[in-house]
């Protein structure tokens, strides 16, 4: 009865230990979307306006790449860079890293988030992808 018992915990474990690594395998193969956050404070204010990067191209003097209000069309204005994070954590980004940049006298913090791709975005942007590699 032991060893039927032993063998019967042995299988199992193995068995978890098989589904533990097809999760991480399709949690490495799936396909993420990022971009970074940048804080701009307000002049005389707690208040700050956020940089969105996405990776896009972007022109000098071109494009404006500010949270914008859908409703008003202007800068959103947040309490704070949590209060950005909180938005955007709304939207399903989630926080991967944060770094400082130290410019002249100022500093900014830059925050970096992810999400998955929707199946959309996949047939969007994937074969852009593949072919860059092939190049």
């Amino acid at each position: 009865m032991k060893k039927y018992f032993l063998a019967l915990l042995v299988l199992s474990s193995a068995w978890v230990m098989s589904e533990a690594q097809i999760k991480v395998q399709e949690e490495i193969d799936a396909n993420y979307i990022y971009c970074e956050l940048v804080g701009i404070q307000r002049g005389f204010s707690n208040k700050v306006t956020v940089e969105i990067d996405y990776g896009q191209e972007s022109k000098l003097f071109s494009r404006d790449q500010r949270i914008m209000d859908r409703r008003t069309g202007k800068p959103k204005v947040f309490n704070s860079m949590i209060d950005a994070m909180n938005s955007m954590g709304d939207l399903g980004w989630k926080f991967v890293q944060a770094y400082v940049v130290i410019n002249g006298g100022s500093s900014e913090i830059h925050y970096i988030l992810n999400r998955l791709m929707t199946d959309e975005e996949k047939r969007r942007v994937v074969p852009v992808i593949k072919k860059d590699m092939k190049n």
